[in-house]
């Protein structure tokens, strides 16, 4: 996948979130509109994590030697990568929308752990 695409979608959707922020309040575009700016931050930091994960391949790639974890950064595909990049992006988008309706307490947060390690153990299992 071309890196500099992934980095101009989430480009735009950060420049869309702006444009959202500055231009409208959330009673004035209502359901659609708080909708509309949750999937725009999930885009923009989907993309981010995913080119923080690219990076970290290729710094692992160029320091690591010959052995385990090299063998592993070569296999481990662009797909995998946004499918870990989809699952890692959607933590903060979670607590951003329990602190919305009630706050995130200790219990509350556990269980995003909880919810993020279990679904990081699935797409490393299932793809």
């Amino acid at each position: 996948m071309k890196r500099w695409i992934v980095a101009l979608i989430g480009l735009a959707a950060g420049v869309a979130i702006a444009v959202l922020l500055q231009v409208t309040h959330p009673d004035m575009v209502g359901p659609v509109g708080v909708l509309a700016f949750f999937v725009l931050l999930y885009v923009a930091v989907t993309s981010g994590v995913f080119l923080l994960l690219e990076l970290g391949r290729k710094l692992l790639l160029r320091f690591v030697q010959a052995g385990k974890w090299r063998l592993y950064c070569q296999e481990i595909s662009d797909i995998k990568l946004y499918y870990y990049a989809s699952v890692i992006a959607l933590a903060p988008i979670i607590l951003l929308g329990m602190q919305s309706v009630g706050g995130i307490r200790l219990m509350e947060g556990v269980l995003v752990v909880i919810f993020e390690i279990l679904a990081l153990v699935y797409v490393s299992k299932r793809s």
